[in-house]
């Protein structure tokens, strides 16, 4: 009899029993920071709680299996790897998952740098929707991994069609849902030197999200497009700053700076908004930009004295309002009046007001003898 946590559990099948003949070098042994790159596909999947995970080798069968041995992969080998195509290998792990579990990724073994939360994204939708195939995109394009139900795998084993894989789930009767997530990494795969290039550019730059992701993040939360134009304006008064103070031998992190900007806003229609903000950072896995967001509207007194990235957002978001630039005066003038017979409000709006003019002190000094003196 089926085990009752059959029915919900998630699993994972990876294949990686290719010969990696357009990339010339052995794509999963491929170094990514201090990590391989089956390294990193099998530690982000167990990191969403994924234990069940089917690993395909073929090619190198042998290292591979030594190299994770005590991870609790299940190993299943492709012995025709030289003259098989992928969906082979697909085949092969297939017959290992059925019956064991109630859905489970898909995804091949040099696909390092998708994100946790989308792994938790893509489950909750296909909970929401009970669709038999989640497939995830971003800015329009298909990636992985793809979440297919258990009961699909009947059909994909005797499916003998065009296009392997992709020829399979496009047959399948059942609800199929594209996912836009704001994660680049579900396209990043390491087929060719340059595409192993890009990867390796996208993990040393991943801890602050670009423009075009920070844009994704926003649609993903609903953030309008007020609260978008606000955070260029936020974000380009921030570098600019930040550009001064480089001209006087002082070097903010600018990538750091821009995505924080950009962001800071993206709970503005919550409650507590800058803590909001900054707990859906972590979620998607960006601690550093989450403390900038949290201290956009509670500047730390160790920000201002160090001068970093925290205390150049929070002035840059008080020398703005909307997407439109003011003198500091300007920005806190309708505060003050809103909360005049409010002294509890009226006393925090100063304290912002102090905060941010310090912090303008600060730059100053450190500019001081500067040719390129700082001006709001």
């Amino acid at each position: 009899m089926e085990r009752p946590d059959t029915v919900t559990s998630t699993a994972a099948l990876v294949v990686a029993a290719g010969l990696s003949s357009r990339m010339e070098k052995f794509k999963p042994f491929l170094e990514l920071g201090d990590k391989t790159i089956i390294e990193w596909v099998v530690e982000t999947l167990q990191s969403a709680g994924i234990s069940k995970i089917v690993l395909v080798t073929g090619f190198r069968a042998a290292e591979m299996e030594q190299m994770l041995s005590g991870r609790g992969l299940i190993f299943a080998r492709n012995e025709h790897y030289t003259d098989t195509q992928m969906f082979e290998s697909v085949k092969i792990g297939l017959q290992v998952l059925e019956g064991q579990c109630g859905r489970f990724f898909i995804l091949p073994g040099d696909l390092p740098l998708f994100r946790r939360y989308t792994l938790e994204s893509i489950l909750s939708a296909q909970e929401k929707t009970s669709a038999g195939v989640v497939i995830p995109s971003f800015s329009g394009k298909r990636g992985h991994p793809i979440l297919v139900s258990e009961n699909k795998i009947s059909q994909i084993l005797e499916y003998d069609g065009p296009s392997g894989l992709k020829g399979a789930l496009s047959s399948l009767t059942c609800l199929q849902m594209e996912l836009a997530v704001p994660d680049p990494g579900i396209l990043l795969d390491a087929d060719t030197p340059d595409d192993y290039a890009g990867l390796k550019r996208y993990r040393s730059e991943m801890d602050y999200p670009s423009p075009e992701v920070c844009h994704a993040i926003l649609q993903w939360f609903n953030a309008d497009e007020r609260i978008e134009k606000h955070g260029r304006a936020v974000a380009d008064a921030a570098l600019e700053i930040a550009d001064k103070l480089s001209s006087a031998g002082y070097i903010l992190n600018r990538a750091l700076l821009e995505s924080s900007a950009l962001l800071h806003d993206v709970a503005r229609n919550r409650t507590d908004h800058a803590r909001c903000g900054s707990d859906w950072m972590i979620q998607l896995g960006y601690q550093s930009v989450a403390e900038v967001v949290a201290a956009h509207m509670d500047v730390p007194e160790q920000a201002i004295d160090r001068l970093d990235e925290s205390a150049i957002v929070y002035l840059a978001d008080k020398l703005v309002v909307e997407d439109r630039r003011v003198p500091l005066e300007e920005r806190f003038m309708h505060a003050q009046a809103k909360y005049a017979d409010d002294p509890k409000a009226a006393e925090a709006v100063r304290t912002r007001l102090d905060k941010a003019q310090r912090i303008i002190n600060s730059i100053e000094s450190r500019m001081a003898g500067s040719k390129d003196r700082y001006k709001q």
